[in-house]
C-alpha cells in the first residue's frame, strides 16, 4: 500500500512531513477554534516528484480528487519545514496562490509552490539571516477560501517592544492587501481590557475585534506562549488561518529610569558606576536569591548606563516576576513602563507561586524577625566600618589601598543589603498602619510616628542643626556677626566661644560624611567644606512646629479588636523608621570611605603623570585604576580617556532622555534643530544613516550598503534591496507587511506608515528609531559628532 501524500488537518497524529504551518493550524483546531476545511500535501510528495514526476502527480491527482469540492475556491500555500521556526519565519518568501478552482489548477498551484523553494530570493534571504545550510523541504496546504469582509493579524504581545498588549491590524478585504501589497492597516491596541488605540469610524467592527482579542487570549493561555495569528471574518463568523509563536521580542531589553531617579539620580561618573552598580546590585541579587532560590542573575546586568545615567533592566526583573508567577502588568506599572490603568490588575495565586510557597513563607518569616538581625548583625557591620574608618590612609601604598578597598567593598555590600531591606519593611509596615488608621478616619500624614523616639537624633542632622542654631543665636549680636563673616579656619581661632566651637566640631564629626548625593562618592562630603556647615548653622531657620496638630497612638480611642493590630503596626513602623535612619547613615558613611581611598590612589597617579588632577580618577573605571596601580596602565591613554569622558559628560549634561528605553542602543539625543517624522514601529533597533528614496528593485545599484531605504510600499521582490539596508522607512504598511517582516528577520530597524516619507531628500542624515516609530531628520552631521552613521 502506498504511503499517502494528502492528509486531512482534522485527523489525529499528523506526520511532521506536513510542515510547521499545517501542524500549527491543527493546534488551533484542537483548541476548539474555527479553521477552514484544510488538507495538507506532505513534503514527501515533492521529494518523490523529483524522482518520478508523472507517477507522483497521478497519485496526487487521485488523492486530491477524493477530498476536494471542485466547485469551491482554495488557497494553496507553502508549509515548509523552515517556516515559522523560532529562529526564522521565512514569511512571504514562498508562493501562495489564491482562488484556485478545479483539480488541475490545484495541481499546477502545488507545483508553483514547490518551485518557489528554489527561487534566488530564498538564497538571498537565507544568506542575510545566516541560514546558509538549510535546504527547504516543501509541504503544501490546500485550504478552502473564506470570502473576507475583514482580514488581519493579531499579536498577543508587542513584537517590537515586548510590552504586554494585544495588537490587531486589519484590512477590509483579503489579507494579501496587508501582507503582500503592504497597505496601511486599521489598527487596534488592547491593554488589560482597555482599548489604548482604535481607528475612527470603524465602530461596526468592534465586536469582531473584541472576539479576535478574546480568542487570542484563550489560545495563548493554552499554548503557554505569546502568539502571532492570522484571521479572516466573513461577515458572520471568525476563521483562523495561521499561528506562529512570537519570539522576536523575547531578547529585547527594556530599560527604565523610574527607580534610578531615586537611587542613582543624575549623571554618574565611570568610577562610581563601576563600584556602585555591582555593589548595590549584588545586594539585590542576594535578596532575590532568598526569594526565588539559586539563579543566574548577573548583578552587572540589572542596570545599564545611557549617556552616564542609570537605567534598570526591566527584562531581568520580568524573568523574576515570571518565576514568582506574578502578572506582567505589575512589572510594567511598577517599573514605569506604562501609565497605571484605572483599576490595577488583581493578584491571583498561580501554580508557579504555589511551588515557591515554602520558600516564600521562610522569606516572610525571616523578614518578620528582621529586627533581631538589625540589632545583632548590623551592629557588627557598623563596628567593622568604624574600625576601617579609623585606619589612616595617607601612608598606604597603592597595593595596600586596593586591599583596603576590597575589604571595604565586602562590608559595605553587607550594609547595602540592610539599606534595601529596611526601607522596604518600613514601607510595608507604614502601609499596614495606614490601612488600620482608616478605621479611625485618620491619614497617616497626621499621625506622629517619631514622638519621643529615642536615638533618632544620632542619625538625623536636623535636630542637631536646630540646637546649634539656638546656641549661635544665644551669642551676643556682635559675635554672631563675626562668625557669619568668617570662614571656618577664622572661626576656629576665635576666643571666648570654646563650647560652641566644640559643638560645631562634634557636628562635623558626626554628620560630615553627608553630601549632596549619598550614592555618589565623587561628590565632596560636608567635612571637606566646613565653611558650608558654618553657613548652614548661622542661616538655619528652625522649622515651624506642628506637633500640636499631629496625633499619637495615645490620642486614639481604644477600639477592640482593632486596637491591638494598630498598636502592633505602630510599634513596628516606629522601629523601622529608626532603623531606616540608622542603616542609611551607617551605609552612607561607609560607602563614602571609597572616596578617601581612591583619592589617595589618585595622588600616586598624579605623581606618575597618569592623571593631571586627583579628581580625574573619578572618570576612570575601577579596572583601569587597578591596572594603573599595578604599573600596567598607559599614562597618556589614561589622560586622554579622562579628557574624553569629561567632554562627553559636559556634552550630555542637558540631554533629554526618555523614561523608558527599548533595546541596548542608546537613543539619539534630540537636538533642537532636528525635524521629526512619525510612523508605526515595525522592527526594533536604532540606526543613523543617509536617506535613499527608491521606487523598486531597479534602484538596487543606487543604494549603498548601510543606506536608510525609503519606500512607498514593498513586496517579496524587494528582498534583495533590503540586504543592503541599514534601516527601512515605508510610507505604507503594518506589522505584517513585507517590509516589516523582512526587517525583523534581518535585525534592522523599520518604521512604516510614515506619511510623506518619500518626500525626504536623498543623502539627508536621519536616525530611525524602530522601537518608538520616530524618525529624526538632522540638519547637519555635527549634531551627531564625528562618524555619525551606524547603529547607535
Amino acid at each position: 500500500m502506498k504511503t499517502p501524500f494528502i492528509y486531512n488537518l482534522t485527523q489525529e497524529s499528523l506526520p511532521l512531513s506536513v510542515g510547521t504551518k499545517a501542524i500549527n493550524l491543527q493546534k488551533i483546531y484542537e483548541m476548539g477554534h474555527r479553521i477552514p476545511v484544510t488538507y495538507c500535501c506532505s513534503w514527501n510528495a515533492y521529494a518523490s516528484f523529483q524522482q518520478d514526476g508523472e507517477s507522483v502527480f497521478q497519485q496526487l491527482r487521485d488523492e486530491i480528487a477524493a477530498v476536494i469540492d471542485t466547485a469551491k475556491s482554495y488557497v494553496v500555500r507553502s508549509s515548509a519545514d523552515v517556516e515559522d521556526s523560532e529562529e526564522h519565519s521565512f514569511a512571504g518568501q514562498f508562493s501562495s496562490i489564491l482562488d484556485v478552482v478545479g483539480l488541475e489548477a490545484i495541481l499546477q498551484a502545488i507545483q508553483e509552490v514547490w518551485n518557489s523553494s528554489q527561487l534566488e530570493g530564498i538564497h538571498t534571504y537565507q544568506a542575510r539571516v545566516g541560514d546558509h545550510q538549510t535546504v527547504p523541504r516543501m509541504a503544501v496546504i490546500l485550504q478552502e477560501m473564506v470570502s473576507p469582509v475583514l482580514s488581519g493579524v493579531v499579536f498577543s504581545k508587542n513584537p517590537i517592544t515586548g510590552l504586554d498588549e494585544t495588537i490587531v491590524e486589519a484590512v477590509e478585504g483579503p489579507g494579501t492587501l496587508l501582507v503582500q501589497d503592504g497597505i496601511s492597516p486599521l489598527r487596534w491596541i488592547s491593554k488589560w481590557g482597555q482599548w489604548r488605540e482604535q481607528p475612527s469610524g470603524k465602530e461596526s467592527y468592534g465586536d469582531t475585534i473584541q472576539a479576535v482579542v478574546d480568542q487570542t487570549g484563550k489560545m495563548v493561555k493554552r499554548c503557554g506562549r505569546d502568539l502571532d495569528l492570522e484571521w479572516v471574518f466573513d461577515g458572520r463568523q471568525l476563521w483562523w488561518v495561521q499561528l506562529r509563536e512570537i519570539t522576536a521580542a523575547d531578547n529585547i531589553h527594556i530599560y527604565s529610569n523610574k527607580f534610578s531617579k531615586e537611587f542613582l539620580p543624575g549623571m554618574i561618573k565611570p568610577l562610581v558606576w563601576s563600584v556602585n552598580i555591582p555593589l548595590v546590585n549584588g545586594a539585590w541579587v542576594k535578596l532575590l536569591t532568598e526569594l526565588i532560590g539559586e539563579n543566574e542573575i548577573d548583578a552587572g546586568s540589572l542596570a545599564r548606563s545611557f549617556y552616564y545615567r542609570a537605567y534598570f533592566d526591566t527584562t531581568t526583573f520580568g524573568k523574576i516576576f515570571d518565576l514568582l508567577g506574578m502578572p506582567r502588568q505589575a512589572l510594567e506599572i511598577n517599573m514605569g513602563l506604562v501609565e497605571p490603568p484605572d483599576e490595577r490588575p488583581s493578584f491571583r495565586l498561580s501554580l508557579k507561586m504555589a511551588r515557591l510557597l515554602p520558600r516564600l513563607m521562610r522569606f516572610l518569616f525571616d523578614k518578620w524577625r528582621f529586627a533581631k538581625k538589625v540589632e545583632r548583625d548590623f551592629s557588627q557591620i557598623e563596628s567593622r566600618l568604624l574600625a576601617i574608618a579609623q585606619v589612616p590612609t595617607d601612608r598606604l601604598t597603592p597595593q595596600e589601598l586596593l586591599e583596603k578597598i576590597d575589604q571595604l567593598y565586602l562590608v559595605v555590600q553587607e550594609a547595602a543589603y540592610y539599606n534595601i531591606v529596611v526601607p522596604m519593611l518600613m514601607g510595608a509596615y507604614n502601609g499596614a498602619l495606614r490601612s488600620q488608621l482608616k478605621y479611625y478616619q485618620l491619614e497617616i500624614e497626621r499621625f506622629d510616628l517619631t514622638r519621643d523616639l529615642s536615638g533618632m537624633a544620632a542619625y538625623t542632622p536636623d535636630s542637631r542643626l536646630e540646637q546649634l542654631s539656638l546656641s549661635y543665636r544665644s551669642l551676643d549680636p556682635e559675635r554672631q556677626d563675626q562668625i557669619r563673616q568668617a570662614d571656618y579656619h577664622a572661626f576656629q581661632q576665635m576666643a571666648g566661644i570654646g563650647q560652641f566651637q566644640t559643638e560645631v566640631g562634634g557636628f562635623i564629626s558626626q554628620f560630615g560624611h553627608l553630601s549632596d548625593s549619598g550614592n555618589d562618592f565623587s561628590v565632596p562630603p560636608w567635612r571637606e567644606d566646613p565653611d558650608l556647615i558654618l553657613t548652614l548653622i548661622t542661616s538655619y531657620v528652625p522649622k515651624e512646629s506642628h506637633d500640636n496638630a499631629r496625633v499619637g497612638l495615645e490620642d486614639l480611642p481604644v477600639r477592640v479588636p482593632r486596637h491591638w493590630l494598630l498598636s502592633l503596626f505602630y510599634q513596628r513602623a516606629r522601629m523601622y523608621h529608626y532603623y531606616r535612619e540608622r542603616v542609611s547613615s551607617v551605609y552612607t558613611s561607609g560607602y563614602g570611605l571609597f572616596r578617601d581611598y581612591y583619592l589617595n590612589l589618585a595622588d600616586f597617579f598624579v605623581q606618575e603623570n597618569f592623571l593631571k588632577d586627583r579628581d580625574d580618577i573619578f572618570y576612570l573605571r575601577d579596572k583601569e585604576v587597578r591596572l594603573a596601580a599595578a604599573g600596567i596602565g598607559d599614562g597618556a591613554k589614561m589622560v586622554e580617556a579622562v579628557a574624553q569622558r569629561r567632554l562627553e559628560m559636559e556634552e550630555y549634561r542637558e540631554v533629554a532622555l526618555p523614561e523608558v528605553i527599548f533595546g541596548d542602543e542608546p537613543p539619539p539625543p534630540l537636538q533642537p534643530s532636528a525635524g521629526k517624522l512619525r510612523g508605526l514601529p515595525a522592527a526594533g533597533g536604532i540606526y543613523t544613516g543617509r536617506v535613499r528614496v527608491v521606487s523598486g528593485l531597479a534602484d538596487f545599484n543606487k543604494v549603498n550598503r548601510g543606506d536608510v531605504i525609503v519606500i512607498p510600499f514593498s513586496d517579496v521582490g524587494w528582498t534583495p534591496l533590503f540586504s543592503k539596508a541599514g534601516a527601512i522607512i515605508a510610507e505604507s504598511g503594518g506589522l505584517l507587511s513585507h517590509s516589516s517582516i523582512v526587517a525583523r528577520e534581518y535585525h534592522i530597524p523599520a518604521v512604516v506608515s510614515v506619511e510623506n516619507a518619500c518626500a525626504m531628500a536623498n543623502n539627508s542624515l536621519v536616525t530611525v528609531d524602530g522601537y518608538l516609530g520616530d524618525i529624526l531628520i538632522h540638519e547637519t552631521d555635527e549634531e551627531l559628532g564625528e562618524n555619525p552613521e551606524g547603529m547607535i
